[in-house]
């Protein structure tokens, strides 16, 4: 396989930090995602301290100068993305570890055939 990271998690949130801080952390305790991606719609000083005290380079933190709307928020998150596949959650989601696991599974299987 390339240097390419495998599975991503894309996290857009508009206003909601302590939603997004929550699913954030959830991701980083699993340790399920090569890499986490958050962009948020609006000034956010909560999440932004968070991920700047993080001992990990998996998490990028995307802040957007003006609300482009859900749209745009999904396609920062893309243009971000250095993974080759991408699971998008909404900051209001929870994660069940077992049905990531079943997927990532699966994805590497795909990327070994």
């Amino acid at each position: 396989m390339n240097d390419k990271k495998l599975f991503a998690l894309g996290i857009p949130t508009y206003k909601r930090p302590g939603l997004a801080l929550n699913l954030l952390k959830q991701a980083i305790d699993l340790d399920l995602f090569d890499e986490i991606i958050l962009s948020s719609n609006s000034q956010e000083p909560l999440i932004s301290e968070f991920v700047s005290k993080l001992c990990t380079s998996k998490v990028t933190f995307y802040q957007q100068s003006e609300n482009v709307g859900l749209s745009g928020n999904y396609l920062k998150i893309l243009d971000l993305c250095k993974s080759k596949y991408i699971l998008f959650m909404s900051d209001e989601d929870t994660l069940i570890s077992t049905n990531i696991q079943k997927l990532k599974k699966h994805l590497h299987q795909l990327d070994a055939g």
